[in-house]
C-alpha cells in the first residue's frame, strides 16, 4: 500500500527486465495515488523504453501538470527522450527546450539538444550549445562525439582527429565510438 514502495519495485522490475511485474506494480502505486509525478513519470519513461510511446506520453504529460517548480524539467526531459525514441525529432527538440527553459543548466538536456540539432543538420546551433555544455561538464562520449561531427562539418581536420582520439580514449566501448570506428 506504500506508493514509493510500490514505484521502486515497479523501477526494480523495470530495469531487470521484468515488464509485467513492472507494470503491475506501476500500475498499482497510480491507482492509490494517481497524481502522484514521479511515479506518473518513472511510469510513462518505462513504457517509452519498451516501445509504447504513445502511453508513455500521456503519463509524462500528467508528471508535467503535477510537478512543482524546476522539478518538472524532469518529465520535460524525459518527454524529449520519449519523442526522440518514437521519431519525432520536432516533438523532441520541443521538449528539450521547455526543459532548458525551466532549468537552464540541465547539462543531459543541453547535450540532448545539441544532439537534436545535429540530427536536423542545425550546426550552429549544436555548437553553440556544446560551447555551453562544456562550460558546465566535463566531457562525454557523446560531446566529443558532437564536437568531432561539427569539427568535420567545419573542415576543420585537426580539432576533428583530436576529439576521434579523446573518444576513442576516453570512452573505448561506448556507442558513439563503435558508430565511428564503423563509420572509419
Amino acid at each position: 500500500r506504500n506508493t514509493e514502495t510500490l514505484n521502486a519495485i515497479g523501477l526494480l522490475k523495470s530495469r531487470t527486465n521484468q515488464p509485467e511485474l513492472a507494470s503491475y506494480y506501476f500500475q498499482k502505486a497510480l491507482k492509490i495515488e494517481p497524481d502522484n509525478p514521479v511515479i506518473n513519470n518513472n511510469y510513462g519513461q518505462y513504457l517509452c523504453a519498451i516501445g509504447s510511446h504513445a502511453q508513455g506520453m500521456n503519463y509524462l504529460k500528467n508528471a508535467v501538470k503535477k510537478y512543482k517548480g524546476n522539478a518538472r524539467a524532469i518529465a520535460f526531459f524525459n518527454s524529449g527522450v520519449c519523442a526522440r525514441t518514437s521519431g519525432d525529432l520536432n516533438l523532441a527538440i520541443s521538449y528539450m527546450e521547455k526543459t532548458l527553459i525551466q532549468s537552464p543548466n540541465y547539462i543531459n538536456a543541453i547535450i540532448e539538444l545539441a544532439s537534436l540539432m545535429i540530427q536536423k543538420k542545425d550546426y550552429q546551433s549544436a555548437e553553440k550549445l556544446l560551447a555551453r555544455f562544456n562550460k558546465l561538464s566535463e566531457p562525454t562520449a557523446l560531446s566529443l562525439y558532437i564536437g568531432y561531427l561539427i569539427a568535420k562539418k567545419k573542415g576543420q581536420l585537426n580539432e576533428s582527429k583530436r576529439l576521434r582520439i579523446l573518444l576513442k580514449n576516453l570512452f573505448p566501448f561506448s556507442k558513439e565510438n563503435i558508430q565511428l570506428t564503423k563509420t572509419s
